[in-house]
């Protein structure tokens, strides 16, 4: 699991990926979302 943080922190300082949050029906916080930049 770690290694995927790792991962996903090295792809957001080489500003490959982006991310931004899911927010639910309700309005509630839902979960990180990650998109590549392309």
């Amino acid at each position: 699991m770690e290694t995927v943080d790792k991962a996903i922190k090295a792809l957001l300082e080489k500003d490959l990926i982006e991310k931004y949050h899911r927010y639910t029906n309700a309005g509630d916080y839902g979960s990180n979302v990650y998109r590549l930049k392309m």
